[in-house]
């Protein structure tokens, strides 16, 4: 299967270049930008395909190159030659893990690009280029620029990697659909700049991040789907159901049995600090399973932090294939935040569904950090 993707024209502004040009009048506030571009975040550590290059991601963020599916591009960048078809063209796609609608999102492609030229792609030429084709310029600095188009945001940067001789590109589009309105357009896409002008940077996690600062990372729309999720998990304490609506569905489970919590807390005392505890065969529980999922004799369950009724669990799992599927199953990580509480005489637990049948979405140790302080901002009182 071959995937072709036809390059679109990227715009830059009509407005003279500085060290930080904010444009205001589009209603987004110059102050708003310049502190959501210096929020701190969690990030972990991923590696591009094909290459020895690591990089820093926000928690939320994941690499996705799809299996058996060429991404093909031809793009002009100022003075430098993006073509796919080059042998040593690189890249990743990226996928943001926090479902909105349901849906996990696009989150940009980051193109690598061997040049000896340190000044190929400069903002200066970028803006030369297209001078007549922008909407409205958001924000520019000398290796950055986001704007509006045709209603969508767009957002570029570009960083020359002077030991290796190459340019890295990140590029995204952020379409207006599914009711968005241009400033939540221009908020997310101001989001993955942020990302992008961090990839290359070693990044310390704090130890305490709570849910204040996390929602200070969030984009308005992001922010917003947690708001209504916290709504959703509300109402699902009257109901008989385990699992939030569709549009929610990734975001929590929850188990509210006394003897289902009675059970997860007596599983809990049994997993040591060091090493693992088996699962094969020992639980049976309906409303248990969807949380395990583990199979093999040497599937198995660790607790990477306790405090409290607040657990962050790391699973060890074998990979499940189709029959067909005759390839190694390999053994991943993933991680789980458990998070037990009372919903006035009755027990409640609030944790996440694994990723089970797939390798795609595995919540990092970081995304399941935020998953839990979200669970403790779901004040049942």
């Amino acid at each position: 299967m071959k995937s072709k993707s036809t390059p679109q024209t990227i715009v830059p502004d009509k407005y003279a270049i500085g060290e930080s040009n904010v444009i205001s009048g589009n209603g987004t506030d110059t102050l708003y930008i310049k502190e959501l571009l210096e929020t701190p975040s969690l990030y972990h550590k991923e590696n591009i395909p094909g290459t020895d290059i690591e990089i820093d991601l926000p928690y939320n963020i994941t690499i996705q190159n799809p299996k058996n599916v060429t991404h093909t591009l031809w793009w002009d960048l100022c003075d430098l030659r993006i073509d796919s078809d080059l042998e040593t063209f690189r890249y990743a796609g990226f996928r943001n893990r926090v479902p909105i609608g349901g849906v996990p999102g696009f989150a940009g492609h980051l193109y690598f690009i061997p040049s000896d030229d340190p000044k190929a792609v400069t903002l200066e030429k970028f803006k030369e280029m297209h001078r007549d084709e922008i909407d409205q310029i958001i924000y520019s600095d000398p290796t950055s620029v986001v704007y509006t188009l045709r209603g969508n945001g767009y957002a570029l940067h570009f960083r020359y990697l002077e030991s290796s001789k190459t340019y890295a590109i990140y590029q995204n589009q952020v379409f207006s659909i599914g009711g968005l309105q241009e400033s939540d357009v221009i908020d997310i896409a101001l989001v993955y700049l942020r990302m992008a002008r961090n990839l290359f940077d070693q990044h310390d996690n704090p130890e305490m991040f709570d849910w204040q600062a996390i929602e200070k990372t969030l984009s308005k729309v992001e922010s917003r789907h947690f708001n209504d999720a916290r709504t959703q998990i509300h109402k699902l304490i009257t109901t008989d159901a385990n699992y939030l609506p569709d549009d929610y569905y990734d975001l929590a489970y929850m188990m509210k049995t006394s003897e289902t919590i009675t059970s997860m807390r007596s599983i809990f005392k049994q997993i040591p600090r060091k090493g693992y505890l088996l699962m094969k065969g020992l639980f049976t529980d309906r409303e248990i399973l969807p949380f395990f999922r583990l199979r093999d004799e040497d599937d198995g369950l660790r607790i990477v932090s306790h405090n409290g009724d607040d657990y962050l669990i790391e699973k060890k799992a074998r990979e499940q294939k189709g029959m067909m599927d005759d390839t190694p199953r390999l053994q991943r990580l993933e991680y789980a935040p458990v998070h037990f509480t009372r919903v006035g005489n009755k027990p409640v637990m609030l944790t996440t569904l694994s990723d089970y049948g797939t390798n795609t979405f595995r919540m990092n140790e970081q995304l399941a950090r935020v998953y839990l302080e979200f669970f403790k901002s779901c004040k049942f009182d």
